[in-house]
């Protein structure tokens, strides 16, 4: 997968095109780039993905929260395990919000990306003031001579619901994460640098790593998780605790803390993915540094169980 990221030097012919926020890359996106690509193979065409960075709701929201499903680096981290052959990443400024959607068809799509089909879901619309609805573009496509294929939403199996990220969000809100990750048919995924900490936790002898991630991820409910961890290309064993860490710190704000299996190596400053599989239990306050410790051990036995069974880390299901 080829990433391209200046849409002034833009130069691809012929292309068949999946476009879309993507946050999250749940299972109806898979679906829908998963059948783009397919579609691109059998009639020999070069398969693209259009994104944006950041995503609009977040820009349109002046960044004031909380609620990326997935930083740039964890959607080309998820998007390349589908292997399409070029991601395309506008970045989304002012001047993209405010282009009118024939200008963003005509002048991207059509001239620098010569589009020949446009794979779309149902709800994505783009330029100002979303007049860029799948039925907008195929009002055009007799006057480009492209074809389009308008994606409905997916279903979960139980709820009956249509998969969304928003429903997603939601979702994490709530605390229901087994369903997040039955909607997004892959692990939740949390990327970051490692930094230093207060070495509270060597000092108990569980040595553990903390974790930065970008403004504007959307973190799951305070709690601890088994993960299988991805550092230089290699994957590890771990547990995750995510909150304020009431017994030993009792931070205001959320802190990110792994435990990584047998591994004692200095990772500082190293960029780190974390792929959580299951949520074990909330956090929680004890009242003595023994009982944290007993806790904590047994969140590693139980980890260690779940982690057994987990030979895939990626997409549990494609297409």
């Amino acid at each position: 997968m080829k990433i391209l990221r200046d849409i002034n030097n833009l130069d691809l012919r012929n292309t068949y095109i999946a476009i879309g926020s993507f946050d999250g890359i749940h299972r109806g996106h898979q679906y829908l780039i998963s059948k783009m690509i397919k579609d691109a193979k059998k009639n020999k065409h070069p398969s693209v993905v259009l994104t944006y960075n950041p995503i609009p709701r977040y820009f349109i929201n002046n960044f004031k929260d909380d609620i990326m499903l997935t930083t740039l680096d964890e959607k080309v981290s998820l998007i390349s395990q589908l292997n399409p052959d070029y991601l395309v990443i506008i970045n989304f400024t002012n001047h993209i919000w405010h282009m009118k959607a024939y200008d963003f068809l005509r002048n991207i799509l059509v001239t620098k990306l010569d589009v020949q089909k446009i794979f779309i879901g149902e709800n994505h619309h783009f330029g100002y003031n979303r007049v860029g609805t799948p039925e907008f573009i195929k009002s055009y496509k007799d006057v480009f001579s492209f074809d389009i294929e308008i994606i409905e939403p997916l279903f979960n199996h139980h709820s009956k619901r249509a998969i969304s990220s928003s429903l997603i969000r939601k979702l994490l809100y709530e605390r229901v994460f087994s369903d997040v990750l039955d909607l997004l048919a892959h692990p939740y995924l949390i990327s970051g640098t490692v930094i230093h900490g207060k070495g509270i936790g060597k000092n108990i002898g569980i040595p553990t790593a903390n974790i930065s991630v970008e403004k504007g991820k959307l973190l799951p409910s305070n709690g601890v998780y088994p993960s299988k961890v991805k550092l230089e290309n290699k994957i590890y064993d771990g547990v995750l605790a995510i909150g304020t860490a009431p017994t030993m710190k009792n931070e205001k704000t959320k802190n990110i803390e792994l435990h990584i299996f047998n591994f004692n190596d200095n990772i500082y400053n190293y960029k780190i993915e974390l792929y959580l599989i299951k949520y074990l239990r909330k956090e929680m306050f004890f009242d003595s540094k023994e009982k944290l410790i007993n806790e904590i051990n047994k969140d590693i036995k139980q980890s260690k169980d779940i982690l057994k069974e987990v030979t895939e880390y990626g997409f549990k299901q494609r297409g």
